[in-house]
């Protein structure tokens, strides 16, 4: 079924629609690429049609801007790459660059205007410690200091608590695998760093293979719980595959997701680069992955993305966009997490945001398409749906235990999975709400 496309993918999708733009065209465009994170990607579109003569002068003075800004933090990143590599040298242990830092190191073309908040770096576990006290010294400062967010990264995620400098403010996301430690879904880290390209002239530092980036970035975004840059993660991923250049690409990354274990999220990035931005590498298609293009994706998740990958904007929403935020945000954390350790973490990060509304007063960062009116009802439905599900529970759980094994027509153990079910949507919307 053919999607209603927005003014910025139809720009993105075939950007010759520019000089054709008004006014009022261009004021649109622009705020949702602001919104999308995706206006510097405009920019170039715009240079490398030759359109800047038809660009409105307002507009134009955004673009550039725009661009001064990406040129600023290109120096920067290239600076702090440096004195990372630097610090890190005397370890003789490979550090690999991830996403915007490893495109902009590389030189790619996905890096051109894109601007992002954090450094990210792939290490060896073994070395972590190493690593991180040789970084301290230089001063680089960890955050999320209480106990048990420490543990939380450390015994549970794929990262340890980001690094911040402390005069810099820059801060240093350190992975020693690409998905966390308790998700169902672990590739072997190491077949990655045996295949990963030494940069020239730097000490122990490299990126990932160019099939590997693009392997990397799927599995990334269709594992995120918060799916705010979801457009143009999606964007990174068609000029990912465009440099590759080669006829080749397809079946290098068929065998290559297969080997780590990663085919669903490469094929369903394949689907939505086709179905959102009209785009399919060369010799690319969903038989690769053993099935069919409509099959690719299942039929319930198919709406929630396809929503999520429309541009960050309130005229691109719905009423069925908070819904299918949420929903993808219960998914990430329920991939992220088994059973027996969501509930309690959810529990636990519920109650401490409470308590921290308590000691310094109640602030919403909303966006436009979120208001507190809205925080306040999904609040409120997520209080009522906990309760329920916790009377629900030990309803069940008294009744088995007495030795009722059905309950209302129901059996017991059903109902007591139900009332777990509901505790943990009931904490999923407290903090989505929050």
């Amino acid at each position: 079924m053919p999607i209603k496309l927005p003014l910025l993918l139809k720009i993105l999708v075939k950007p010759d629609y520019l000089p054709d733009l008004d006014d009022s065209e261009w004021d649109l465009l622009v705020r949702q690429a602001r919104a999308s994170s995706l206006l510097g990607q405009i920019y170039y579109l715009v240079m490398e049609g030759g359109y800047l003569e038809s660009v409105p002068e307002r507009v134009r003075h955004h673009l550039q801007s725009e661009n001064r800004y990406f040129e600023a933090q290109k120096k920067s990143v290239l600076w702090e790459i440096d004195n990372i590599s630097g610090t890190l040298a005397h370890l003789d242990t490979p550090i690999i660059l991830l996403k915007g830092a490893a495109y902009l190191k590389r030189g790619y073309s996905v890096s051109r205007g894109r601007i992002f908040n954090d450094i990210d770096i792939l290490v060896r576990q073994d070395q972590l410690d190493r690593i991180e006290a040789s970084l301290k010294q230089k001063g680089w400062l960890s955050t999320h200091l209480n106990d048990y967010d420490q543990r939380y990264y450390r015994q549970w995620m794929h990262e340890i608590p980001p690094l911040k400098h402390h005069t810099r403010g820059t801060v240093l996301d350190i992975h020693h695998t690409i998905l966390p430690l308790t998700s169902s879904n672990r590739p072997d880290i190491m077949k990655m760093f045996d295949a990963s390209e030494p940069l020239v002239n730097e000490v122990n530092i490299s990126v990932l293979s160019k099939t590997d980036m693009f392997i990397h970035s799927a599995t990334h975004l269709f594992h995120e719980s918060e799916l705010s840059h979801a457009l143009r993660d999606l964007v990174d991923l068609r000029l990912l595959a465009e440099e590759q250049g080669s006829e080749l690409f397809c079946n290098e990354l068929t065998n290559r997701a297969k080997e780590l274990d990663l085919s669903w999220p490469v094929s369903y990035a394949l689907y939505y680069l086709k179905t959102i931005l009209q785009y399919q590498p060369a010799e690319c298609n969903h038989d690769h992955f053993g099935g069919k293009e409509e099959k690719t994706v299942p039929l319930f998740l198919a709406p929630l993305f396809t929503r999520a990958f429309m541009p960050n904007h309130h005229s691109c929403t719905n009423f069925f966009s908070p819904v299918a935020s949420w929903l993808l945000y219960i998914r990430g954390h329920w991939l992220r997490m088994p059973f027996y350790l969501l509930i309690p973490h959810l529990v636990r990060k519920a109650l401490a945001r409470d308590k921290n509304k308590k000691k310094h007063g109640r602030f919403f960062l909303t966006n436009l398409n979120k208001g507190k009116d809205m925080n306040k009802m999904l609040g409120t439905i997520g209080l009522v749906v906990g309760v329920a599900g916790l009377l629900l529970s030990l309803f069940a759980g008294i009744g088995r235990i007495s030795g009722s094994y059905y309950l209302m027509g129901f059996q017991s153990m059903t109902l007591l999975n139900v009332g777990i079910s509901m505790m943990v949507a009931s904490c999923m919307v407290k903090l989505y709400s929050e």
